[in-house]
Formats: C-alpha cells, sequence, structure tokens
C-alpha cells in the first residue's frame, strides 16, 4: 500500500515510532515492536510511595538461551539511559557516561538485582511488589524500568517500560506516570 499524502506518511511513522518507544523488546541490539513480549505494570501512576509490579508475558518472560547451568542472572533496574549499555560488576548496575542508574527495591527495602533464573527454562521469577520509595532519582524526566538478564557481565536481553517523573523534591518525593515523557 502506497501513502501519498505527506500526512499520512507522517502518520504512519509516528505510529510505527509510538509503538516502539511505548513499550519493546530489544534482543540482541535488535528492537521489535511486538507489544506481546514487553513489561507489563500493574499500576499506571502513582507517587514515590506507590506499590506496583512488573510482569514480562509469557512466552518471552526468559532470559534467551538459559538452561540449569547456564548462569544467567536478571536484575530490574531505573535508568535514565538505554537499557542496552548498562554494565554489571560486583552485583552493582553501571551507566555509561554519568546517567544515572538504580536497581528497583521490593516493597521490603531488597534491591532486586543479581536474581537467579527458574532452573531449567530461564524464566525471571522471584519477581517481587515494587516501589520507589528506596531511590533517590536525580530529578524530574523520563526514566525506564524494567528488566534485564545478564551472562557474565554482558546484557543479553531486556525488557523497558518508560516512565515520566514530575513533581520531584530532592531527595525521593516525585509523582510518576506511565509512558514517555510528552
Amino acid at each position: 500500500m502506497k501513502i501519498k499524502s505527506k500526512i499520512g506518511q507522517a502518520l504512519a511513522m509516528a505510529t510505527v515510532l509510538g509503538s516502539v518507544a511505548t513499550v519493546g523488546l530489544i534482543s540482541g541490539g535488535t528492537a521489535s515492536a511486538d507489544l506481546g513480549t514487553g513489561n507489563t505494570i500493574s499500576v499506571n501512576s502513582g507517587n514515590n510511595g506507590t506499590t506496583f509490579s512488573l510482569n514480562v508475558v509469557a512466552p518471552s518472560n526468559a532470559c534467551q538461551g538459559d538452561t540449569a547451568t547456564g548462569g544467567y542472572r536478571f536484575h530490574q533496574y531505573i535508568t535514565t539511559a538505554d537499557p542496552a549499555t548498562l554494565g554489571f560488576a560486583a552485583g552493582a548496575i553501571t551507566a555509561p557516561g554519568g546517567a544515572f542508574v538504580q536497581p528497583l527495591y521490593s516493597t521490603t527495602g531488597s534491591p532486586q538485582i543479581n536474581k537467579a533464573t527458574a532452573i531449567n527454562t530461564g524464566q525471571l521469577i522471584g519477581l517481587s511488589t515494587l516501589n520507589f520509595n528506596t531511590n533517590t532519582l536525580p530529578g524530574n524526566g523520563a526514566y525506564n524500568i524494567g528488566f534485564i538478564c545478564v551472562l557474565g557481565g554482558v546484557t543479553t536481553r531486556h525488557w523497558v517500560t518508560p516512565i515520566t517523573v514530575s513533581g520531584f523534591v530532592a531527595p525521593s518525593t516525585f509523582n510518576w506516570a506511565f509512558g514517555a515523557a510528552a
């Protein structure tokens, strides 16, 4: 199908880009616009104390190629960086160029880092109820939250959910909403 008008072309491109930006799965550096493989978030907006959970839709809720002895680990993160550029050293998440990154925390205050996948399947397990009470953000703006699979410190697959932070008061009072900043 050929789109003749410039407005029609622009709308078609905006639709494609919006679909990829909303929630996408990135694996091996290749973006997928299949929204069914992304995170699902249980609450669409809240404040720093709002409880929520992230889940990944089956069958894409696994670290690719994991086995009982594969050694994959997963983390849940919040960052201003592209999740594909995150690194892992000594159980800590690192971001390039001074970008902000922290693990997400469970409602019990436990950082969601270095978690084991299910034996034989590589599935993400031990998913916790989360909130931002223990996250100290740098300010208002766009962030990515999600899951990331790691093998030997190298990112092998990640899931991204964009959120927008507003009403920030240092160090940890803010509002957030599902979706990228307008």
